[in-house]
């Protein structure tokens, strides 16, 4: 058989198409989203190469198989696609299940139909220019089927996309961009021409397959499509980067290769070079460029660096602070293995308290806990330094020959790349050492700067952590703990307010410790509005206490100036960030409801989920609120944004802390966000105040003996009838 251009990009479109569907496949095997997209990549995969096949095969046997191959493949494209928009509508495979297997069996039977002898294929002609089908009923049923299938699944899709909000209602549309042009496109060329008998150009049809790859793999990385999260690592930009900036410099070498063939050989390497300095010149300057263009909010760094320190912030005990570090550095930056050594009470030397995936890893580690001795010549190289101690750095760096044995020994034993001092009153009271990334990449300069700042940040949560029941134990900090707590109590709401079309009830029940958990209700009296605030600072004691106020008066004096949700959190970021220049932070939820127009907008500054329920589905849809949380930075104005939120007769609004998700059973285990939605899903009938109650009961119930750990801080709004 012989190859040319267009069988080349067939194969290349169908390698793609199966690239795809593995990567995502890959991502989640359990999702029955995922598996749908994969099912539908990897058929529009099969489908690319049975048209070339068709085309390319002499044989007139073999392209009645191929062109069965397609009728079975056309039919699995659509009815993939269609369960990829099942998906969407439910959340649970149950309440589809029967649909799928209905959806499913006709490929089986198309399959079948195969085996009738001119059932699908009456017969085949061969002209100059390609093959032409004399086609039988059943390849118009199985375009029937797939009509049905693209259209009803594309009128679902759009549905769906009407009544979903916040990151589903993007994920849905996202799915519209990436499949409607690549199913017009194939649809066009390789239905309405067949059927139409002009068969030249149905080989054009599968060059769609490019168009679905492309956009689905631009969704997934800018727009972290099906929850998928990817980091554009330093290999692919260079890739991305050596693959635009390899054509015209080829384009150059070309032109000018019939000329140099007559150069002298000095001359010839002249010029080889000078480009060779052109394309360095332009690499350089397009890298960061599409660096830039790739990566997502998430992956800013001083967002990452915020969220670790909120989430192990409000960890009492050091074990909990070493598993919530390594589970955020697990997160982000993918690390095998690692290990935390700190200086315990009246000691210099550092030992070792936690590691986590020695177990995953075969090296020579001793079953001996790591110590570095205070006057080792590690221990005393950080303390002087400060700075992050880099093995490769050790290795080819001349500034390290004195500690270079030492340091090589010390991370070789315990199979680490990193060792990050972390500061507190600038002294080293710990050392967190971090092995290699499972998809053993080298550590950036981006991935150093982050570690660098975290050291300088989790200080003072590990030297808490290390002293915390000492500072519990000390009678005065006690007495001073129970009147912050009724301080902070009664800077809550002591009444529930009055506003047309709306009811409103709160709850917050402390813990020991005093917190930073806050809401309010504000009546604004310039925009006949109410303002619904919930906040959680990060950390306990008397400076969250402290923070929860300051938020306070902040905020009441703002939102009698400011109409706009963003525009409040904004000010209020301002006024945090200078009194307190980023020692602290806070996340916060501002809603405001508009009692004339009925209308109900908010913003978010970092803080948990919204929760609606949604009262005549009897569903709960979580909305990933988003933002950066205040204090942090001087200027969060581009991390926030005003949004609407469609919010219907007898509708519910749950907001809450952190302090309710991750409260802890008797066995450690975590409350969680879907417990929650089930029990809303299951009691949002109920009144306002009776859901509230309900939420109450079935928390405590589930802490049962075990001692509150953080603030419970629940609100629920119903919209009336």
């Amino acid at each position: 058989m012989y190859y040319n251009l267009r069988d080349v990009g067939l194969h290349l479109a169908a390698f793609l198409n199966f690239l795809l569907g593995i990567f995502v496949l890959c991502k989640n095997t359990r999702s029955s989203r995922h598996i749908s997209l994969f099912l539908l990549s990897c058929s529009v995969g099969l489908w690319t190469l049975e048209v070339d096949y068709f085309l390319l095969t002499p044989s007139i046997k073999l392209a009645y198989f191929w062109i069965h191959a397609v009728a079975v493949t056309i039919s699995l494209i659509s009815i993939s696609f269609y369960h990829l928009v099942l998906t969407f509508q439910y959340e649970k495979i149950s309440l589809y299940k029967n649909k799928l297997l209905l959806a499913y069996s006709l490929p089986i039977a198309i399959l079948v139909g195969s085996f009738i002898p001119h059932f699908y294929i009456k017969d085949i002609i061969v002209h100059p220019w390609g093959k032409e089908n004399i086609l039988g009923i059943g390849f118009y049923m199985v375009y029937f089927i797939y009509g049905f299938y693209m259209v009803f699944a594309f009128i679902n899709l759009l549905i769906s996309f009407k009544i979903s909000v916040g990151r589903k209602k993007n994920q849905i549309k996202y799915i519209i961009y990436s499949t409607i042009f690549a199913a017009i496109w194939g649809t066009f060329f390789n239905w309405i021409l067949v059927l139409f008998g002009n068969y030249r150009y149905i080989w054009v049809g599968p060059y769609g397959t490019f168009v679905l790859v492309a956009s689905i793999f631009y969704s997934i990385v800018k727009h972290r499509l099906l929850d998928i999260d990817t980091v554009i690592h330093k290999t692919i930009l260079w890739l991305l980067t050596i693959l635009i900036l390899i054509i015209p410099v080829g384009l150059i070498h070309g032109l000018l290769r019939i000329g140099m063939a007559k150069l002298p050989l000095i001359w010839v390497i002249t010029i080889d070079t000078l480009i060779l300095i052109a394309f360095l010149f332009y690499y350089h300057r397009l890298k960061p460029k599409i660096d830039h263009f790739f990566r997502r909010r998430k992956y800013d760094y001083y967002a990452v660096l915020a969220e670790i320190g909120q989430k192990i912030g409000s960890e009492l005990d050091i074990d909990s602070v070493v598993n919530r570090l390594f589970k955020e550095l697990k997160d982000v930056l993918y690390i095998r293995n690692g290990l935390v050594l700190v200086q315990q009470s009246g000691q210099l030397d550092y030992e070792e308290i936690g590691n986590v995936g020695y177990e995953r890893i075969s090296n020579d580690r001793k079953a001996d806990k790591a110590l570095v001795t205070y006057q080792s010549t590690l221990g005393q190289w950080v303390n002087i330094n400060q700075r992050i101690v880099e093995k490769e750095q050790v290795e080819i760096d001349p500034q390290y020959e004195s500690i270079k044995q030492e340091v090589l020994y010390f991370m070789n034993q315990n199979s680490l790349e990193v060792t990050i001092p972390v500061v507190l009153e600038n002294k080293v009271n710990a050392l967190v050492g971090i092995g290699k990334k499972d998809n053993l990449q080298a550590y950036t300069l981006k991935d150093i700067e982050l570690l660098e700042h975290l050291g300088k940040q989790i200080g003072i949560t590990i030297d808490n952590a290390l002293h915390h029941e000492d500072i519990v134990e000390k009678e005065r900090l006690a007495e001073e703990l129970r009147l912050g707590r009724e301080i902070q109590m009664a800077l809550l709401p002591q009444e529930t307010p009055t506003i047309p079309g709306l009811t409103v009830y709160g709850l917050m029940q402390p813990a020991k410790e005093i917190g930073g958990d806050y809401y309010d209700f504000i009546t604004l009296t310039k925009q006949n509005s109410l303002a619904i605030v919930i906040g959680d600072v990060s950390g306990k004691g008397v400076a969250a206490g402290l923070l929860m106020a300051m938020a306070k008066t902040a905020i009441h004096t703002i939102s009698q100036e400011e109409p706009s949700p963003r525009q409040v959190l904004i000010k209020t970021n301002q006024i945090l960030y200078k009194h307190l220049g980023s020692q602290k932070f806070m996340t916060m939820l501002y809603l405001s409801w508009n009692a004339q127009t009925r209308t109900l907008s908010y913003s978010s500054a970092g803080h948990e989920h919204i929760l609606v329920y949604r009262a005549d589905t009897k569903k709960v849809e979580s909305i990933l609120s988003g933002g950066f949380m205040l204090g942090m930075m001087p200027d969060i104005e581009h991390f926030l944004e005003d949004n609407n939120l469609d919010f219907n007769p007898r509708d519910k609004i749950i907001l809450y802390t952190d302090g309710v998700t991750e409260a802890h059973d008797a066995e450690n285990n975590f409350f969680g966000l879907e417990k929650l939605i089930s029990i809303i899903e299951k009691s949002g009938q109920s009144a306002s105040d009776e859901l509230l109650n309900i939420i109450k009961q079935e928390l405590y119930g589930f802490i049962g003996s075990r001692e509150q750990y953080d603030d419970i801080t629940v609100v629920v709004i119903e919209r009336e009838a």
